[in-house]
C-alpha cells in the first residue's frame, strides 16, 4: 500500500451520476473527496433527480472547488455518464455510482499501476456492503495483461470484467466512444468496443470500491428479473465482434458472449424473478435458436454444456431442470464450460506482494450454491440472522433462502427487502412450518430444495427438525426453554423436553452456537459435531457517530420480556436515584413492557424514546454513561450473548451485567469495559456499587472498551464463519 499520491499532477476526472440517493450521496462524494490522490475533477450530473439529490449535490460543491454539478432532465444511467465523459478534462477516468463508496486510496492505487505499467485500464474489484460502511483492503498482487488474447480475458475470463465501475481508465479510451442511451447492460455493450482500443491492462487481485447493495437500485430491479434488454446487447455485440475483430478472437468472444445468456438464465431464481423475466426467457430461446449452428460445431464448450445451450433454445424450464441434475449428477461441482487450455503464463513484472498473480491466472471463486433455512421471526432475530446469512453469501456463489414460517404471521415481503441486501441471494420462498406439520413441511421443503443446493445451513433451533437429511451446519441461537419463563406448566415443560427429543436426532456435520455454555450443552443434548462458537459481534460501523457526546444517562436498550429483569433493575434504578438524585436515566425500546423502569421515578428523570436507525440508536448511546444487561441467573441467561452487549460496546459505553454464568462476564473482566454485580444483592447493595463506579470513572470511559471491540470485531468473526461453512460444506475435515 502507498502512503502518499505518488505522482500528484495527474489530473483525474471521475464521473458520478446521481438519481434520486439523496440518502447516500453524501457518502459517495465524501468518500471521493478523501481520496489520497487530491488533483480530482469530480463531475456530479444529476440526472433529473426529483428527491433533493441535486440540492445535496449544489451543498457540497460550495464546499470543495473541486466538484462540477451539472443538471440535466432525466436521460437515465447512459445519458448521465456521457454527459460527464462530454465534461471531463482529465487524464484519466473513473465511473462511480452515486450510492456506491470508494476506498481512500482507490484513485492513487489505479493511477499509480497505470502509470507503472503504462496501461490504459486498470481494474479492480467489488466490496458489496449494505449499510455498514465496506471494509477495504488494498492487496499489491495484480495482472498484467498485455497480447490482444489476454485482454480479451476482461470478457471471456472468469470472472468476467465488463462492470463500468471499478476501473481506472485512459480517457483516450473514449475519444468518440458513447454508452447506448435507452437499454440496460449498457457496460456490457460497451466493452467489446473498447477492448480493440486497449494496449495494456492491469487487473488487481483487491476490491477497492465499495458497491451499496439496496431495496430500488438498478441492480436490485434487475435481480428480480431479467429484461431482453440483456439479449439485444448480446446479440448487437456479437455482430460487432464478427465484424471487428479476427476470425479467432471473434469465435471466442462470441462463445462468451453465448455463455452469459445462458449463465444468466442459470442463476435466475425460481419463483417470482422467474415468472417476472417471461420475455427474457422468450428473446433467449430466439437467441440460441439462431445461434445453435455455432454453439454446436464449438469445441470449447464441453459436450454437456452445448447439449444445455442448445436445450435453452427448446425449453428454459428444460435448461434450468436438466443443468440442476447434471449439476449435482457431478457432486454440485459446476459443469465445465471449457475443453481448451488457458494460454500459458507469460513472465510480466508484477510489483512486490506474497500473493502475486502472472498471466492465466486467477483467484479461487467461490465456490457452489446452498441453501439458507431459517425459522422463527425476522423481526426479532434480524442482526443475528444478517449476520449469518452475510457469511454464506460470503463463502458460497449463490444462497437460496427458505423462511419456515412458525404460524407468528408471515414475513415474505420483508423478507425479500431484507435479503435484497444480500449479493449471492438468488431466490427467497417461505413455507409454514407450525408445530404439528413437520412432517409435511419436510415434504414440501425436500421438493422445494434446488438439486445444486441440498446442502442445507439451517439456523435456529426449531428449524432442525423440519429439515430433511443431514445438515451441513446448524446455527443455534438459543433453546426452547425460553417458554418456561412465562409458563413454567406441566404442559410447557412436556414441550420443551420433546423439543429436545427431536433436536437429538437431527444429524449435522457442524453446530454454530453464541456462547460456550450453549456449546456444552449441545455437546451434551444433540448428536456428535464439530462445533464453533460464534459470538454475537460488534458492528462499529454501524453505531459509529462522529463525536461522542458528554455522558449523560444511565441507559436500558433492548425488550421488556420476562428473562431481562426489568422489575429488578427498576428497583436497582430506584435506589440509585435516592443516592444520587442529579442522575438521569433512558430508556431506548419500543416495548410498552419497559415501562415498568420508570417506577419508583420521577417523570423528569427518565426518557423513552425509540428509532429505526441505528445511527440514531448510536447517537443515543454514545449519551450514556452505562449500559445495562441485568438479568436473573437461570439456564436461558446462561448460554445467552445479546446483541444489546456489542452495541453498548461499539458505541463507547461500559457495561454492568448481572453475574448469571454467561461468556460476557469473561470479556468485562478481562477488558475491564463494565462491572459486575450479583443478581441476589438487595438493590440497596447494587445501586450503591453503580455509585462508586460511577464516581470513579467521572466522565472518563474505560481504556478497555477499546480492546473489549477489537475482541468482537465483526469482520473478523465473519470470515472465521464464512471459512468453517465452506468447510463443512465440502465435507472436509474441520
Amino acid at each position: 500500500m502507498r502512503t502518499g499520491p505518488a505522482h500528484p499532477a495527474q489530473r483525474v476526472s471521475v464521473i458520478v451520476p446521481v438519481y434520486n440517493v439523496q440518502a447516500y450521496v453524501a457518502d459517495c462524494l465524501a468518500s471521493i473527496t478523501a481520496q489520497t490522490h487530491r488533483e480530482l475533477e469530480i463531475i456530479v450530473v444529476d440526472d433529473g433527480s426529483t428527491d433533493g439529490s441535486g440540492e445535496v449535490c449544489d451543498r457540497l460543491a460550495a464546499r470543495d472547488p473541486r466538484i462540477t454539478v451539472v443538471h440535466q432532465a432525466n436521460r437515465g444511467l447512459s445519458g448521465a455518464r456521457n454527459t460527464g465523459l462530454d465534461h471531463a478534462t482529465g487524464d484519466f477516468l473513473a465511473l462511480v455510482d452515486g450510492d456506491d463508496i470508494l476506498a481512500p486510496e482507490f484513485v492513487a492505487e489505479l493511477l499509480a499501476d497505470c502509470l507503472e505499467f503504462d496501461a490504459d485500464l486498470v481494474v479492480t474489484g467489488l466490496t458489496p456492503f449494505e449499510r455498514s460502511a465496506p471494509v477495504f483492503q488494498v492487496d499489491s498482487a495484480r495482472e498484467v495483461l498485455g497480447t490482444p488474447e489476454e485482454i480479451e480475458r476482461l470478457v471471456t475470463g472468469t470472472p468476467t470484467r465488463w462492470e463500468g465501475p471499478t476501473k481506472l481508465y485512459s480517457s483516450t479510451l473514449f475519444d468518440g466512444l458513447r454508452f447506448r442511451e435507452g437499454t440496460l447492460y449498457e457496460d456490457l455493450e460497451l466493452c467489446p468496443r473498447v477492448l480493440p482500443r486497449i494496449r495494456r491492462a492491469v487487473v488487481r487481485a483487491d476490491r477497492l470500491y465499495g458497491y451499496r447493495q439496496r431495496s430500488g437500485s438498478i441492480m436490485d430491479r434487475t435481480r428480480a428479473g431479467l429484461s431482453p434488454d440483456l439479449i439485444e446487447v448480446l446479440e448487437r455485440n456479437i455482430a460487432f465482434t464478427n465484424q471487428h475483430f479476427p476470425p479467432d478472437a471473434a469465435r471466442r468472444l462470441r462463445r462468451s458472449f453465448l455463455v452469459h445468456a445462458a449463465r444468466s438464465l442459470e442463476y435466475l431464481a425460481p419463483g417470482d424473478a422467474w415468472t417476472a423475466s417471461r420475455g427474457f426467457r422468450r428473446a433467449h430461446r430466439l437467441f440460441i435458436s439462431r445461434h445453435a449452428r455455432s454453439i454446436a460445431s464449438d469445441c470449447g464448450l464441453s459436450p454437456a454444456y452445448r447439449g444445455l445451450m442448445l436445450l435453452s433454445g427448446l425449453s428454459t424450464n428444460g435448461f434450468r431442470r436438466a443443468f440442476a441434475v447434471a449439476r449435482w449428477s457431478k457432486a454440485n461441482l459446476p459443469v465445465t464450460l471449457s475443453r481448451v487450455s488457458s494460454p500459458a503464463a507469460r513472465d510480466t513484472t508484477v510489483r512486490e506482494g506474497s500473493t502475486a498473480l502472472t498471466s492465466g491466472t486467477r483467484p479461487s471463486s467461490p465456490p457452489r450454491a446452498v441453501s439458507f433455512v431459517y425459522r422463527g421471526q425476522l423481526d426479532i432475530e434480524r442482526s443475528r440472522i444478517a449476520f449469518l446469512l452475510a457469511a454464506a453469501c460470503r463463502a458460497f456463489e449463490s444462497v437460496d433462502v427458505v423462511h419456515l414460517s412458525p404460524g407468528l404471521g408471515s414475513d415474505s415481503e420483508a423478507l425479500r427487502t431484507f435479503t435484497s441486501g444480500f449479493p449471492g441471494v438468488r431466490s427467497v420462498t417461505t413455507l409454514p412450518a407450525g408445530p404439528r406439520g413437520a412432517l409435511d413441511t419436510r415434504r414440501r421443503l425436500s421438493r422445494l430444495l434446488v438439486p445444486d443446493a441440498r446442502q442445507v445451513i439451517g439456523v435456529g433451533f426449531s428449524a432442525g427438525p423440519f429439515i430433511p437429511g443431514r445438515l451441513a451446519v446448524w446455527c443455534i441461537n438459543g433453546i426452547p426453554e425460553e417458554r418456561l419463563l412465562t409458563n413454567d406448566s406441566r404442559g410447557h415443560r412436556l414441550a420443551v423436553q420433546a423439543a429436545w427429543k427431536m433436536a437429538g436426532r437431527v444429524r449435522a456435520g457442524s453446530v454454530v452456537v453464541v456462547s460456550q455454555p450453549m456449546a456444552r450443552l449441545a455437546a451434551g443434548r444433540l448428536r456428535p459435531a464439530d462445533t464453533l462458537v460464534i459470538p454475537n459481534t460488534v458492528d462499529t460501523d454501524e453505531f459509529r457517530v462522529e463525536a461522542a457526546a458528554a455522558p449523560e444517562f444511565l441507559t436500558y436498550q433492548g425488550g421488556g420480556a420476562p428473562w431481562q429483569g426489568l422489575e429488578r433493575l427498576a428497583q436497582v434504578w430506584s435506589a440509585l436515584h435516592r443516592q444520587e438524585p442529579h442522575v438521569r436515566f433512558r430508556v431506548i425500546s419500543r416495548d410498552p413492557r419497559t415501562q415498568v423502569l420508570a417506577d419508583g421515578l420521577p417523570d423528569e428523570a427518565i426518557e423513552f424514546v425509540s428509532a429505526d436507525d441505528p445511527r440514531e440508536v448510536g447517537a443515543w448511546l454514545t449519551q450514556a454513561r452505562l449500559g445495562f444487561l441485568y438479568r436473573a441467573p437461570n439456564l436461558v441467561n446462561e448460554v445467552s450473548w445479546p446483541m444489546k452487549f456489542g452495541e453498548y460496546l461499539a458505541a463507547g459505553v461500559p457495561v454492568v451485567l448481572s453475574r448469571c454464568g454467561w461468556d460476557l462476564e469473561g470479556v468485562v473482566r478481562r477488558h475491564e469495559c463494565g462491572m459486575i454485580v450479583r443478581w441476589e444483592d438487595p438493590p440497596e447493595r447494587t445501586a450503591d456499587l453503580i455509585a462508586g463506579y460511577l464516581h470513579r470513572l467521572g466522565d472518563d470511559r474505560p481504556t478497555g472498551l477499546v480492546s473489549a471491540v477489537a475482541e468482537l470485531k465483526h469482520d473478523a468473526w465473519l470470515d472465521k464463519l464464512a471459512s468453517r461453512l465452506q468447510r463443512a460444506v465440502e465435507g472436509r475435515a474441520v
